[in-house]
C-alpha cells in the first residue's frame, strides 16, 4: 500500500492503440524521478509550471531513445493532487506507453493504486468526498442528464448545500448548549421559537435532498425496462422501432426470440436499458406434468 510520501506513477489514458497517451506522475520525488530519463533543452527543474516543453524519453539501461514526448509540470500545492505532478503526453501505441512507465518505476515510482491520485486529490483537501465520488460518475457518465448531475456535484452544490445545513445546526445546539451552562441562574439566551422554525427549514430542505434521491439513482443507472408480452404481439418489432434498428428478428413465427435481447437507449439525456424477451406461453413439458383433469380441453 502506497503513502503520501511515495511519488506514484500511472497511465491515465485508456488502454489500447491511439495517437496519444498521457502518464501522470505524482508524489514528493516526481520531479526528480523524470530528470533520469528525460533530455530536452531545458532541465525538469527549470521548467516553468504549467507550460510545455518537447523532449525525448530515453532509455539509459539500452542507450536508445523511447519517444518524443510532450512534459507538463505541476508544482505543489497548486496541483489535482496537492503534491507535485508531472505529466507526460507521448505516443499511445501500447508498447511505448508500458516502457515509459517501466522506466518511471525502475527510477523510484511505484505503480499508482486504482483511483489514488483522486483519493490523494482528497486526502491533501482539495476535494471533498462528494467531489471524488463526482469525479467517478463524470468519467461513467452515459447521457446528458448524467454528466450534467455529477457536473453539479463535482462544482460543489451539495457539499455548499449540506454545508450550511450543518453550520445552521451547530449555530443552534451551541445557543441551547451555553444556555445549559447558565441554567442554574435562570439566564434564557435561546429564543425557542426561533430554534424551532429554524428546525422545520432544516427538516424542509432535507426533505428535499432526500427527495431526489430516487432521481439522482434513475439518472446515475439508467432506467432497466422490459419487453415482455405472448408470442407475435410485436414485442421484437417495437425493440426496433425504439432503437430505429433491425436489432431483433421479427417473423410471422412464433418463438422466433429464445434468449433476452439487451441494448442501451438514450431517450432526451436518460439512459434506458431495454431488454427483448421471449413470449410468454404455458410450455409442453409444464402441460405433461399437470394432473390430467388440469390439461386444458382442445
Amino acid at each position: 500500500m502506497n503513502t503520501l510520501n511515495d511519488t506514484i506513477a500511472a497511465v491515465s489514458t485508456a488502454k489500447g492503440t491511439g495517437a496519444i497517451a498521457i502518464v501522470r506522475l505524482s508524489g514528493p520525488d516526481a520531479f526528480d524521478i523524470l530528470e533520469k530519463i528525460y533530455s530536452g533543452n531545458i532541465s525538469v527543474k527549470n521548467m516553468v509550471e504549467r507550460k510545455c516543453y518537447n523532449g525525448t524519453i530515453i532509455d539509459s539501461t539500452r542507450s536508445y531513445s523511447v519517444d518524443n514526448v510532450i512534459i507538463l509540470k505541476f508544482q505543489s500545492p497548486c496541483s489535482y493532487t496537492g503534491q507535485h505532478i508531472i505529466e507526460i503526453h507521448c505516443h499511445g501505441g501500447a508498447f511505448v506507453v508500458q516502457h515509459i512507465l517501466r522506466l518511471l518505476i525502475l527510477n523510484g515510482a511505484k505503480p499508482a493504486e486504482p483511483g489514488e491520485f483522486t483519493k490523494r486529490a482528497f486526502l491533501n483537501g482539495k476535494i471533498d468526498l462528494l467531489q471524488a465520488e463526482s469525479i467517478a460518475d463524470t468519467i461513467h457518465a452515459q447521457s446528458e442528464s448524467s454528466l450534467k448531475l455529477s457536473q453539479h456535484q463535482l462544482h460543489g452544490d451539495l457539499s455548499k448545500e449540506l454545508s450550511a445545513i450543518k453550520e445552521t445546526l451547530i449555530k443552534q445546539c451551541s445557543l441551547l448548549e451555553i444556555e445549559l451552562d447558565f441554567s442554574d441562574e435562570d439566564i434564557k439566551l435561546a429564543d425557542y421559537s426561533t430554534i424551532s422554525d429554524q428546525m422545520d427549514i432544516l427538516k424542509n430542505r432535507l426533505k428535499s435532498l432526500l427527495d431526489t434521491f430516487t432521481y439522482g439513482k434513475l439518472v446515475k443507472e439508467g432506467v432497466k425496462l422490459v419487453i415482455s408480452g405472448k408470442p407475435n404481439a410485436g414485442k421484437s418489432s417495437l425493440m426496433n422501432t425504439l432503437l430505429q434498428q433491425d436489432r431483433a428478428i421479427v417473423t410471422d413465427i412464433p418463438g422466433t426470440t429464445r434468449d433476452t435481447i439487451e441494448e442501451a437507449l438514450d431517450i432526451r439525456g436518460f439512459i434506458f436499458y431495454i431488454t427483448d424477451t421471449a413470449g410468454l406461453h404455458r410450455s409442453e413439458t409444464i402441460q405433461s406434468k399437470m394432473p390430467e383433469s388440469s390439461v386444458p380441453m382442445k
